[in-house]
């Protein structure tokens, strides 16, 4: 699989769950997802929460989570650096640090902190990330998710807004 192709999944998946502005803006663009949508109230605009985002102290419990994560040597870089945990913001993570956040930091980091059907979808994303990344590839999974993942991806797009 394309190192490329994780880093990009991975990048976009910590972008849109702090949630993002832009992707508001599209969607009023496309006409579609009127909850999701900017809302105009005389001047200012209110941004309705989508399910898919944490609260402030949920995302303060994973940076936190991902601040205290340890690694063995050679394993990892310092995912720590790259996060500024006052503003949510990555900078500088390489793309095994993306390939190790994809498939173990993330989903262990976010068991408990979202709604669980978000959960299992964004898991199944991850493990399927996991296993074709895998040294070994399972005739059987492949055939499996050749299944699945239209399944997978349907779920992800009824949950995030379409720029994801």
């Amino acid at each position: 699989m394309s190192c490329i192709l994780k880093k990009n999944v991975c990048e976009s998946l910590l972008g849109t769950i702090p949630d993002m502005i832009n992707a508001r803006l599209d969607l009023a663009d496309l006409e579609t997802r009127n909850e999701l949508q900017l809302q105009d109230s005389g001047g200012t605009y209110d941004m309705p929460k989508g399910r898919y985002t944490l609260s402030k102290s949920k995302n303060t419990q994973f940076c936190n989570f991902l601040q205290e994560a340890k690694f063995p040597d050679g394993y990892a870089s310092n995912i720590q650096r790259c996060l500024n945990a006052d503003s949510i913001k990555w900078q500088g993570l390489k793309t095994h640090d993306c390939h190790i956040l994809l498939q173990w930091v993330i989903p262990a980091g976010l068991r408990g902190l979202m709604d669980d059907d978000i959960y299992e979808t964004l898991a199944e994303f991850y493990k399927f990330f996991r296993e074709v990344c895998s040294q070994k590839l399972n005739q059987d999974f492949m055939t499996r998710m050749k299944t699945e993942i239209p399944f997978i991806l349907c779920k992800l797009e009824t949950i995030f807004p379409i720029l994801f």
